[in-house]
C-alpha cells in the first residue's frame, strides 16, 4: 500500500502547480487522504470497520488517537489539514489557490516526518 501513497502524494504534489481551482482542490483531497491512510497505517489499523465508533467517525478517532497518546502536534496538524480538506471538498464559495494547496502538501509532509516516515 505504501506504494500507492507515495503515488498518490506524487500526484497531490502535481496538481498543486495547476492554475486550474478544481486541481488546487483535488490536491488537498489527495493530501490530506494520503497522510490520513498514512496515520491508520502508524497506528497500527488494519479495518476500519471494526475499529471506527464515536463522535465524528474514523477520521475524528485517528485525530483524537493522536491528541491522547501518540503525539498531539500530529493530531493538530491533521486535523487542520482535515479541515483544509473539508474546505476543498464541500464550499465551493470559497476561492482556492496554489498557495492553499502548497500549503496542504507541506503540511502533509510535516505530519510524515512527525510520524518517521520518509517519502
Amino acid at each position: 500500500m505504501s506504494e500507492l501513497l507515495k503515488e498518490t502524494l506524487a500526484l497531490a504534489k502535481e496538481l498543486s502547480q495547476s492554475d486550474n481551482e478544481a486541481n488546487l482542490r483535488a490536491s488537498i483531497g489527495r493530501s490530506y487522504y494520503c497522510i490520513f491512510h498514512y496515520c491508520l497505517i502508524d497506528l497500527g489499523i488494519t479495518d476500519t470497520r471494526t475499529w471506527a465508533g464515536g463522535k465524528g467517525g474514523t477520521h475524528q478517532k485517528v485525530i483524537d488517537e493522536y491528541a491522547y497518546g501518540a503525539n498531539k502536534n500530529v493530531s493538530y496538524m491533521l486535523e487542520a489539514l482535515k479541515k483544509k480538506r473539508h474546505h476543498a471538498d464541500y464550499d465551493l464559495t470559497k476561492k482556492i489557490n496554489k498557495v492553499d494547496a502548497e500549503v496542504a502538501l507541506k503540511s502533509a509532509l510535516k505530519i510524515l516526518d512527525k510520524i518517521g516516515v520518509k517519502v
